[in-house]
């Protein structure tokens, strides 16, 4: 708001300089990150409570992890980039000022999106990239074509918004360590109250009876891969938990089948076998697959043809054994996959 009482030269300087200050702060706290790291592996500060209503109190809050301290390093070093360029390319243009209001303005939207700590603060860091959007590609309004373009992206933008609200509904999680903590803490803040929650937990070596029913207290779906045998202690562990706590927990066996332990009100557990195949590529993704078909075939019928959803699993597992790599060969793009399907 400052920038239009200071001359073009100290403007200019001042908004690179305070984006590329922002990387450099960034990298520091990176590598602070790496050499000592926090407590719990994650930093969370709560600044102030936005507002209170009946109960109903969200914070201003901010959570950086490994995951966002690489997207605010990403964030900060692009965006100085971009700055960097910009305060050139734009010396002459009359909105100089409202230009670079507008770009320091999606940084600081992107930045709020990828460290809020609650989804209505990453929804609000949301809204203002999208804003920032379509002020920036429609900056000049005076050629028609580029309001429309501006429009085109805030309309997008609203139904990615759409789409980030239906979805806010249901959260799938991989298990790994910092997941794991993370579902902790959502479910200590009850933020879980209204979300259906499927977690795959990977690398179920690292679980105990003990821990895995600790976790499925706050999960609807569990799925599980087990390599095994049946008469294991923990695989009966798997059983009890999902029936003591009343929940759906799947469990996939390779070539063996699928176990169905179903402890939901009115379910029934049931074995699914499977017909063993050669194995023409990788088994990578086998899993994945699996639960990403379940999934969708399990939300789509509403919830209600367990069956269904697991003959789509295993169709959509057994398609992967097919790939000689970890994705299908044009998922690399028209080019790569021309090479790639000259290898054998």
């Amino acid at each position: 708001l400052t920038n239009g009482r200071l001359g073009r030269r100290r403007s200019r300087r001042r908004r690179a300089g305070s984006v590329g200050l922002s990387a450099l702060v960034a990298l520091l706290v990176c590598g602070s990150f790496i050499s000592s790291p926090p407590a719990g592996d994650a930093y969370h500060q709560v600044l102030w409570t936005w507002f209170d209503v009946a109960g109903f109190a969200p914070k201003i809050g901010l959570y950086l992890d490994a995951v966002s301290v690489i997207w605010v390093l990403v964030i900060t070093f692009v965006g100085f980039l971009i700055h960097l360029y910009s305060t050139e390319h734009m010396e002459h243009d009359a909105a100089f000022t409202r230009f670079f209001m507008y770009l320091n303005l999606f940084v600081a939207s992107m930045l709020i999106l990828v460290l809020a700590d609650n989804l209505l603060l990453l929804y609000l860091g949301w809204e203002g990239v999208g804003l920032c959007s379509y002020l920036l590609i429609s900056f000049w309004q005076e050629d028609p074509q580029n309001v429309y373009s501006g429009r085109k992206a805030f309309i997008v933008t609203r139904v990615g918004e759409t789409a980030l609200i239906a979805g806010g509904r249901r959260l799938h999680l991989v298990l790994v360590e910092g997941a794991i903590r993370e579902l902790d803490r959502l479910a200590d803040a009850r933020a879980l109250g209204h979300v259906e929650v499927s977690a795959d937990f990977l690398g179920f070596r690292h679980y105990t009876v003990e821990r895995f029913a600790a976790t499925m207290r706050h999960v609807m779906i569990g799925f599980v891969g087990w390599p095994g045998t049946l008469d294991d202690p923990v695989f009966g562990g798997l059983r009890a938990v999902a029936h003591t706590q009343r929940r759906l927990v799947v469990v996939t066996l390779g070539d063996r089948g699928v176990q169905v332990f179903d402890g939901r009100p009115g379910g029934a557990d049931r074995f699914v076998p499977v017909d063993a195949i050669p194995v023409e590529g990788t088994t990578v993704g086998c899993g994945d697959a699996f639960v990403a078909a379940f999934l969708d075939a399990w939300v789509g019928t509403g919830r209600g043809d367990l069956n269904a959803a697991v003959e789509a699993g295993k169709a959509a597992g057994a398609a992967t054994t097919h790939w000689r790599r970890p994705l299908p060969d044009p998922a690399y793009g028209p080019d790569a996959a021309a090479i790639l399907s000259t290898l054998p």
